[in-house]
């Protein structure tokens, strides 16, 4: 199976990225053009260099991939213009997720903050769990 990672480079991604290798999956990653890639710079990965904005490296990196593993977040609540974390967040997610609609993938596993569906202490999360819409 091939996979690919975008955002291979950060925390989640680098670690998700080991373990499909681990795993002996066929792997790609997408990272951005001067991203620190020490994280995976070991690995043997298929490199594909741009951004989510990058809707042609985005199509040639996913030609042909089974599972896409989007771990791409613009973390910096602190912004008083919260217009980079939309446009991140948000825009470039939609981009990603029209290419992906158009490929054929078996899967695309969207990777997002827990505290978005709520923190369940003593316990692991699952897709079985409840989301309070509240």
């Amino acid at each position: 199976m091939t996979s690919l990672v975008i955002g291979a480079n950060g925390f989640l991604g680098s670690h998700v990225t080991r373990q499909l290798v681990a795993a002996g999956e066929d792997v790609r990653v997408m990272v951005r053009d001067g991203a620190n890639t020490i994280s995976i710079d070991d690995l043997p990965v298929t490199r594909f260099v741009g951004d989510i904005f990058d809707l042609d490296t985005v199509r040639a990196a996913m030609d042909g991939v089974s599972v896409v593993y989007y771990c791409v977040v613009d973390t910096r609540a602190w912004l008083r213009d919260p217009a980079p974390l939309f446009r991140t967040n948000v825009e470039g997610l939609r981009g990603v997720l029209e290419v992906a609609a158009a490929s054929g993938l078996q899967k695309f596993v969207f990777t997002s903050s827990y505290s978005t569906v709520g923190r369940k202490r003593g316990r692991v999360a699952t897709e079985a769990d409840q989301i309070d819409r509240t």
